[in-house]
This record gives C-alpha cells, structure tokens and sequence, in this order.
C-alpha cells in the first residue's frame, strides 16, 4: 500500500484490498451529509471502535464509495462477506485521516490535540506564531507595562 496515497490495508477484503478516499469521495461525502460531514462521520465510527455500533447506512456508504481491491477496481461492502461491520471501523478512520492529514487517525487526533494545547497555553505554533524576543532582553516593548 503506498500509505502517500492515503491507502489503507484492508486484507479482511481479499489479498491486497484496500480503503482510500480519493478527492471525489471526500466531495461526495461532503455532498451528501454537508460541509461539517468530518466530525459526524469521525464520532459515528469512534462509537463503532467503542464496541457500540456505528449507523449502518453510514458504514456502508463509506465502503460503498472507499474499498478498493488489489487492481484498484472498487469492490464495496460486499467484499466483508460474514465478516462484522465492526471490523472496519478503525481501518475507515485512518484512511479519513490519511486523505485529509496523510496520517493514521491516531497521529492526526495526536496532532491536533498538540496544536490546540499549544495554543491554549500560548505557546508558539502554526495557530499563534510570536516573535522571538530580542537577544538579552527579557522583554519586548509588547511585554512592557504601560503606563
């Protein structure tokens, strides 16, 4: 799998079957669930993780439109055969956040954990850029009190 494609194994489908969510899937899903579909499909398939089920039609909307098998031909759902709905649930994040963040799921939840942690604390991050204080100064005429 080239994971710079945002191809995620999926081997309970067959020998080299895989999970990607091209441009024109992550626009049909925003098509149909909206622009904030992200966050609704995330905790759908996070409750899926969790042991407690994940919306059906969801779960199969997003095999219908992201599972791939070794020649690249798109299989679908079909494809699990006996297998549980459950077992797709964590493969179906990472390739979410390999297509969005070109990262498993985990490192892009540790990512953005990360980034708003530095900001909340005000550190200096790609959200709260500062300017490095001046060589032998403890301050900067930001830093000063006014009067």
């Amino acid at each position: 799998m080239n994971p710079k494609r945002g191809a995620v194994p999926f081997p309970i489908a067959g020998k080299g079957a895989y999970l990607r969510f091209d441009l024109d899937a992550l626009a049909t899903l925003e098509g149909e669930l909206g622009e904030e579909w992200w966050m609704g499909v995330l905790t759908s398939l996070d409750r899926g993780v969790l042991s407690l089920a994940a919306p059906a039609k969801l779960s199969k909307r997003l095999l219908e439109i992201s599972l791939f098998n070794k020649d690249g031909v798109q299989i679908g759902p079909e494809a699990l055969g006996e297998q549980p709905l459950r077992v797709a649930y964590q493969p179906l994040r990472d390739a979410l956040a390999q297509a969005v963040n070109g990262t498993d799921y985990a490192t892009a939840i540790d990512e953005i954990t990360k980034r708003a942690a530095d900001a909340e604390a005000g550190g200096q991050g790609p959200e709260n850029p500062q300017k490095p204080k001046p060589e032998g100064s403890s301050t900067t005429s930001a830093d000063a009190p006014t009067e």
